[in-house]
């Protein structure tokens, strides 16, 4: 005679061999979707980081120079000179009624390691980094705009897997 506790475990079966490897296939899949997606959720999330820090620093740098250059004159006594990644213009320093008695003379340039370089009175101030360029246009169209300068800033970083590059530009209308 059968025992009772034979007679109750001949209905009930595991799992085969075929069913776990089947289950353990596709958990496996499932991981390596889920691991992909991560990865491009955090590259996406990465390249969106970089890219918004440098255009704040881009907006930056391009709002210290357009309150510089606005405060020069065309009619300075030495006058504008423009160059490649190069900027010389005077700003007054002393003003008496209404006329400058003395002028401050201030050059931007571009240095070698991606920074900007403010330089008056002797002094260097590093004014912006990760920028690879600056344009000065003077004047935009001598016609229409004589005393118009503009000003593009032109800056990249590198992710991970790529390079962000992006621009600013604005056009600063001189004093007289």
């Amino acid at each position: 005679m059968k025992s009772r506790r034979a007679r109750e475990t001949r209905g009930r079966t595991g799992y085969s061999l075929v069913e776990m490897m089947i289950t353990l296939t596709v958990f496996s899949l499932l991981t390596v979707c889920a691991a992909g997606v991560f990865d491009a959720s955090q590259e996406s999330l990465n390249w969106a980081y970089h890219s918004l820090t440098l255009q704040k620093e881009l907006r930056r740098v391009l709002n210290v120079l357009t309150q510089e250059i606005r405060e020069s004159s065309a009619s300075s006594p030495n006058p504008i000179v423009v160059s490649a990644n190069r900027l010389d213009f005077e700003i007054p320093s002393a003003i008496v009624g209404n006329n400058v008695t003395a002028w401050t003379t201030v050059s931007y340039t571009l240095g070698a390691d991606t920074t900007v370089l403010r330089t008056a009175n002797g002094l260097n101030e590093i004014i912006g980094s990760s920028i690879n360029g600056l344009n000065f246009v003077y004047p935009v169209n001598a016609a229409t705009a004589p005393r118009t300068l503009r000003v593009t800033v032109q800056g990249q970083r590198q992710t991970l897997k790529r390079n962000i590059t992006e621009s600013a530009s604005a056009e600063v209308v001189l004093r007289n």
